[in-house]
């Protein structure tokens, strides 16, 4: 047996992770998961799992010390973490000593917060000469008005979306005179006139805070990262056509990913956000410190990041994971029954 690898409570892709770590490595790595609630769905594919101590049940509960302790009696390698991982980051120097190789996103609070914050992001990477989208934060109707004549005088289109939020929920591409109707007789799209959006803005009774940025035009490309302390470890390109997605590797898009896992000492499995603009050059849009909900997507061309990420942690060789040639895939739902949930229902009558 090589290591136990730990992954604990993800977004999306923990079930994907573990088990590509687990198919990828034939059963040489041991996949412990844990999540806050009981996830037969997740935690199958793991070899062993746990739900974990809640905070509203135990208000004293000391999440680090709590999995520094869980790492040591389960013989934990590494530690994938998200969940409480600025907790888990501040009691690195400890994992670290219990012989656990810890992969945050970062290797410091202050990292993850640059990247939740999404203007001040744009500054920093601006400052490091990495070509970023323009980007303003808004608080209020008239931050929001003013930055999207900001933006506007850039001579570029303006979107804007939530400071903090996930799976584009929120995204919206300015474009003025569009006949507001069109927003609930289109799919897809996610276009609105400007000053329809400022009259709704207006009217909400509590708001978050939003980012406005010009609209690239360009093909987006998602680039799923593994990292080590800085250095880029493994990585795959994705981006979408149609119902399908395209992965490579290497890129001029990858050449920006490098350039922000350096400049931000990032660590661990990642994700970089790029998009084209008018002359098809890739620009900086975001940096999401944890894996992506599609990082599994391209195993299916022959890129395991999962288990990449997984043998860096171990210290082992990740080997070559370049692509001769770009790949297309697809993804298929799958449907899967729930063991423990269908035992349940023994004494249950339809």
């Amino acid at each position: 047996m090589q290591g136990v690898i730990w992954l604990n409570q993800m977004l999306a892709s923990q079930r994907d992770v573990a088990e590509l770590v687990r198919r990828g490595s034939n059963g040489c790595i041991r996949v412990l998961s844990s999540h806050g609630s009981d996830r037969e769905d997740i935690f199958m594919t793991a070899d062993e799992h746990l739900v974990e101590p809640q905070e509203a049940v135990e208000p004293t509960f000391g999440y680090a010390e709590w999995a520094l302790n869980t790492a040591s009696s389960k013989r934990v390698n590494g530690m994938v973490a998200m969940r409480h991982r600025k907790k888990l980051i501040a009691a690195r120097d400890q994992f670290s000593a219990g012989g656990v190789r810890l992969a945050a996103g970062a290797v410091d609070s202050d990292t993850i917060d640059l990247c939740d914050n999404k203007d001040q992001f744009t500054v920093a990477m601006k400052a490091a000469g990495i070509p970023v989208a323009e980007t303003i934060a808004a608080d209020n109707l008239e931050e929001l008005r003013a930055a999207i004549t900001t933006i506007a005088a850039t001579g570029t289109e303006v979107c804007v979306k939530p400071a903090v939020g996930v799976y584009g929920r929120g995204f919206w591409r300015f474009v003025p005179g569009l006949n507001p109707f069109s927003l609930f007789t289109t799919i897809d799209g996610n276009q609105v006139d400007p000053e329809f959006y400022l009259n709704a803005y207006a009217r909400a009774a509590t708001t978050a805070r939003l980012i406005v940025m010009q609209y690239l035009p360009g093909i987006e490309s998602s680039i799923d990262c593994v990292c080590d302390d800085g250095s880029l470890v493994a990585h795959a390109v994705r981006q979408k056509l149609n119902d399908r997605q395209v992965v490579f590797t290497g890129g001029r898009e990858v050449d920006i990913a490098r350039a922000v896992i350096s400049e931000l000492n990032l660590d661990g499995l990642i994700n970089v956000q790029t998009k084209a603009d008018a002359s098809g050059n890739p620009v900086l849009l975001e940096v999401n410190t944890r894996p992506s909900g599609g990082v599994g997507y391209s195993a299916a061309a022959g890129v395991n990041l999962p288990l990449a990420c997984a043998r860096m942690m171990l210290g082992e060789r990740v080997g070559d994971t370049s692509l001769a040639s770009p790949v297309v895939i697809r993804r298929s739902d799958l449907t899967y029954v729930l063991p423990r949930a269908t035992a349940a229902l023994s004494g249950w009558a339809a």
